[in-house]
């Protein structure tokens, strides 16, 4: 049996689409709320989820909190702005879970209305079902990764999972700047040294990447916002990373 998880702040927007997918595959669903005020909770409750009040520990850490209130073993991680497609419900319902395996789901972002093909954002597989006495997400406060002892098949799902990343380009922008400082508090904090050279062409490399190695003129306009924007937060993460060095 699965339990399902997912963590929230303020998202009202998304949480009715995630939980209702959700329920398809599992009647434990615990969304772990830091303190939404715009209804989240309530919107969850309605749809049959379980409401944990937590503090924010970050992304990894708050993710492990839910070890504790889920009924089974098996946990499958979803953000609130993930929804199952009912071919990957189909699938996860139908596989034979085996301990010896973690399970990834790739993941097709959809960016302010348009699905992105390329651009280095698909394909994307990412580990999201795990039996929960062998696998711990790491303590990073985002960009957080799944770690375990001894050997692990990672097997791939072969359906999608629908991510509605960013629904407009204010809400890029927002994401991309709280996701910048996380990304320079990490940095500092594990006194990471970034060379002068990567922090002064790194911003122009990441728009060539995605946008011209990564065939993200593929995805048109979209594509070239998405560079872009990208392009922005890691000039932002290298601006924070510096002001934080210096108060070190």
């Amino acid at each position: 049996m699965i339990s399902a998880v997912v963590i929230t702040l303020n998202e009202a927007h998304n949480i009715e689409d995630c939980v209702k997918a959700l329920k398809q595959v599992t009647d434990d669903v615990i969304v772990l709320d830091s303190g939404s005020t715009d209804g989240t909770q309530d919107i969850a409750i309605k749809n049959g989820a379980k409401i944990i009040s937590v503090e924010w520990k970050g992304y990894g850490p708050t993710k492990n909190m839910a070890n504790e209130f889920v009924k089974n073993d098996w946990i499958l991680s979803i953000d609130a702005d993930e929804v199952l497609t009912p071919e990957l419900i189909n699938e996860i319902k139908e596989t034979e879970l085996d301990a010896k395996n973690i399970y990834s789901i790739n993941i097709l972002p959809n960016y302010c209305g348009e699905w992105i093909y390329h651009s280095g954002w698909f394909p994307s597989y990412k580990k999201r079902l795990y039996h929960q006495h062998t696998v711990r997400w790491d303590e990073r406060e985002v960009h957080e990764n799944l770690t375990w002892q001894g050997d692990k098949n990672i097997v791939r799902f072969k359906n999608v999972l629908h991510h509605y990343s960013y629904r407009t380009a204010q809400d890029h922008l927002l994401k991309g700047e709280k996701y910048a400082m996380l990304g320079a508090k990490h940095l500092a904090a594990n006194g990471k040294k970034v060379a002068w050279i990567k922090q002064t062409f790194g911003p122009a490399f990441r728009f060539f990447r995605m946008f011209v190695l990564q065939l993200g003129f593929l995805d048109k306009k979209a594509g070239f916002l998405l560079a872009k924007r990208e392009s922005r937060m890691v000039a932002l993460r290298y601006k924070y990373y510096r002001e934080l060095s210096k108060t070190d």
